[in-house]
């Protein structure tokens, strides 16, 4: 896991993504694709490589 990102960070992109949701921006046709879409997500912000590419680290900017 990423060591720069923080406990805060996390909770403040569920928060947006929730919001979202609830706004009607983004709709999921159902539990498991809403869980899959956070799931995801998160795992892109925390994960070193997160594309698998053994090379490659998420974008800090």
């Amino acid at each position: 896991m990423r060591q720069d990102v923080e406990v805060w960070q996390v909770a403040a992109l569920i928060n947006g993504v929730l919001v979202e949701e609830s706004l009607g921006l983004v709709t999921f046709p159902n539990k498991s694709a809403r869980a899959k879409a956070l799931a995801d997500t998160i795992w892109r912000m925390i994960a070193i490589d997160p594309y698998g590419q053994g090379d490659q680290v998420a974008d800090q900017s």
